[in-house]
């Protein structure tokens, strides 16, 4: 695919739990980066981010190759020798201060390319060297959860945020913007520079659409100058690059006016490369054919003696022609006719009717079914001369074309950096494109730890609903707002979305994207993880338990106060108590020891209780409303929590049998009698045990929703009450019922 990256990836370690080593190389666009990771996990996800197509470890390590194929069984692994051959391959050489670890990464991938006959690699740019924690940090999990690149059941396409972003006009500028979404910025000076130029864009919407329009004509020069260098390029791909550098002028042109900062550096580092198209152009025909040996590639002004066989081929042509007509009224045989194929070459053709009637200086050539073959001196000299000519002319033409490709390859760094700036400038405009397609603002990114987000709106899923249905909703975390915020309501309500579009709208910010809101004020991200949804993993033999909880200790240990953490029912996995305890206990770390701005979505009601020994801790609910026995999903996030998940609703909802629905009421009530009380004096839930055996059978104990009510009924104030108050003091004790 156009926007994919081919890496050959190679992984060095120097011990089987780190650090390790990470190079790679795609061959097709000369794109060559080196990182460090200390963990296993760290890279794992780096080879999620990377998605190479090939992966390349050191030989004699099993283990390690197994645990590889077993993470990624999608991806193919060979081995190399550290000491195997490296072939021609000196262009990929480091500077002296590469970490011997990355030098040993880089051997290996050298030896694979030479075995791979790979060789002719002067168009791969210098190293560079990156560092995961220099951006934003979205993990294997995090990306699959988050549906960055792929829905959760394994499509790319429609549903996820890079089918969203991906307008650019160009491969090159495809891969930058793929490029971007994989590690967000955390540098707010660069963050601020893309906005200004997506800004400058906007307001001047002519030239973003002249720029989309001339970058629409831009082919993947990127792989063509790979191609080139390979020798594998084929005339069609020159007309290709030929046409795509025509554009770099009036690209130029376009954005001659001033501009931000980070307009003029794209316009320093965008070389229009008019020698390399005025060649180019003298030199190929408009519309070359893909094979070199069907000739027709050259422009005969560009080469003379291309012009004189051109010219001598099309005269013997003619001259075949004449020669017929005089061959007809020398024998008087009307039919009489001067062929060729690529076995006999030329001859004359007579048919049976006319044999007595053949001149005797005819030669007889074959024998055909209805007449005979000949040829004579002179057609025999005309024929040596034509096709002398003809093969003089295709081989004339591809050593001119050989040459012309050599030419390129020798200007391959030169063509690629202004092939990295086109592909820089066709994301931007694509970026510009989508806010003002989408209606999006321009967010403030700083460096507090305040989130807000007022109308804020699911970048994908807004696309999927019908216009105008989807529900915005405000948001705020971090700071005064507190940082960790508890959400509770019933399964389809929105829980997930809402928590989803914070992180979403995160990613789109620290890209340098404008996002779906109204207003927006968000604080630096260092990493988004996510615990959202239930799943197995088989091969490991963990359960859905054993996933969550692992999934859940990553995040422990690895989260930072500048951390955007989003956990969606923590401990349901277990038994009741378990889980709660697991629930409370989890939330109290994330609260009291990582910091984290943290959406921690909930059917656990009692966790709500830590807003009252919690600073920290906010609680909210997506609204809901019952109309004749059903529930209406509002759609809204509102302050405060929701003490029933209506749970049987749901299942009402979703077709249950109505006996099912009136038994499960019967048993949630007694559930509500016995069920656990918590303490909420308490820093940890003090659960009653449970009665040793429910009785479901006998009359319906006390309804223990009535003293909610009472509580809230002797904590109001009616004296001190606006009609508004008491109008939400009404809605608020419908919900306890």
């Amino acid at each position: 695919e156009k926007d994919l990256n081919n890496f050959l990836t190679a992984i060095s370690l120097s011990s089987p739990t780190g650090p390790f080593g990470i190079c790679s190389v795609d061959v097709s666009t000369g794109d060559l980066r080196a990182t460090v990771v200390t963990s296993k996990e760290e890279m794992h996800d780096e080879i999620w981010r990377l998605s190479p197509a090939e992966l390349v470890v050191p030989s004699n390590l099993d283990d390690f190759e197994a645990t590889l194929r077993a993470a990624h069984p999608n991806l193919l692994v060979n081995t190399q020798k550290d000491d195997a051959p490296l072939g021609d391959t000196k262009t990929l050489v480091a500077d002296d201060a590469l970490p011997e670890i990355l030098d040993q990464a880089l051997g290996l991938l050298r030896s694979q390319l030479a075995s791979m006959r790979m060789t002719a690699l002067e168009h791969v740019r210098p190293l560079v060297r990156y560092h995961a924690g220099n951006h934003l940090v979205l993990d294997a999990t995090t990306l699959r959860n988050l549906e960055i690149f792929r829905t959760t059941d394994g499509h790319t396409g429609k549903g996820t945020l890079f089918h969203l972003v991906q307008r650019a006009k160009s491969g090159p500028g495809a891969r930058a913007l793929r490029s971007w979404m994989r590690r967000p910025l955390k540098d707010i000076a660069k963050i601020e520079s893309r906005q200004e130029a997506i800004a400058h864009l906007l307001d001047l919407p002519d030239i973003q659409l002249g720029i989309r329009d001339e970058l629409s004509q831009m082919r993947d020069i990127e792989r063509i100058v790979s191609r080139c260098v390979s020798g594998a390029a084929h005339p069609k791909d020159l007309a290709a690059l030929r046409d795509s550098l025509e554009v770099l002028p009036r690209i130029k042109v376009l954005l001659s006016a001033d501009g931000p900062p980070w307009i003029e550096r794209l316009k320093g580092r965008l070389d229009t490369l008019e020698d390399i198209h005025k060649v180019l152009q003298q030199a190929l025909v408009e519309n070359p054919p893909v094979q070199m040996h069907d000739g027709g590639i050259i422009n005969e002004g560009f080469e003379p003696e291309v012009a004189e066989l051109r010219a001598l081929r099309t005269e013997g042509s003619q001259w075949f022609l004449d020669y017929e007509a005089q061959q007809r009224e020398r024998s008087g045989i009307p039919s009489l006719k001067v062929r060729f194929n690529k076995v006999f070459g030329y001859y004359i053709e007579v048919t049976r009717t006319h044999l007595a009637k053949v001149p005797e200086d005819y030669i007889r050539k074959q024998t055909i079914a209805n007449g005979e073959r000949y040829f004579t001196p002179e057609l025999k000299e005309m024929e040596a001369k034509i096709l002398n000519a003809t093969g003089r002319l295709i081989q004339l033409e591809q050593e001119i074309f050989a040459a012309l490709r050599s030419r390129i390859a020798g200007q391959a760094l030169r063509i690629q950096h202004t092939a990295v700036a086109v592909a820089t400038l066709d994301a931007i405009t694509a970026l510009a494109d989508l806010a003002s397609e989408s209606g999006y603002v321009k967010p403030k990114v700083h460096d507090g730890h305040e989130l807000v987000l007022i109308d804020s709106r699911h970048p994908t899923l807004e696309l999927l609903m019908p216009p105008g249905e989807f529900v915005p909703n405000d948001i705020k975390l971090g700071g005064e707002h507190g940082h960790l915020m508890l959400i509770t309501g019933p399964n389809m309500a929105g829980k997930s979305t809402v928590m989803r579009q914070v992180a979403l709208t995160s990613i789109l910010a620290q890209m340098g994207a404008w996002i779906p809101a109204g207003e927006a004020h968000i604080g630096l991200v260092d990493r988004v993880f996510t615990r959202v949804g239930a799943s197995d993993s088989i091969t490991t033999g963990r359960s859905t338990f054993m996933v969550e909880m692992v999934e859940t200790s990553e995040i422990l240990a690895h989260a930072t106060d500048r951390s955007l953490i989003l956990l969606d029912e923590i401990g349901r996995g277990t038994a009741t108590f378990d889980g709660l305890s697991i629930a409370w206990a989890v939330a109290e770390d994330l609260h009291d020891r990582v910091g984290g701005r943290t959406m921690f979505a909930t059917h656990y009601h009692e966790l709500c209780d830590l807003s009252q020994s919690k600073e920290g801790v906010r609680n909210a609910h997506i609204a809901i409303r019952e109309w004749e026995g059903k529930i209406i999903f509002l759609r809204r996030l509102k302050a405060g929590p929701m003490r029933r998940s209506y749970g049987i609703e749901v299942g009402n909802l979703a077709g249950l049998p109505q006996s099912v629905v009136s038994r499960a009421r019967e048993v949630l009530d007694g559930l509500e009698c016995d069920g656990p009380q918590v303490d909420k004096t308490a820093t940890i839930p003090m659960v009653a045990p449970p009665s040793p055996q429910m009785d479901l059978f006998s009359g319906p104990p006390a309804d223990p929703r009535w003293e909610r009510v009472l509580e809230v009924l002797e904590g109001a104030k009616p004296d001190s009450m606006t009609p508004k108050d008491a109008l939400l003091l009404l809605y608020d004790l419908r919900e306890l019922l």
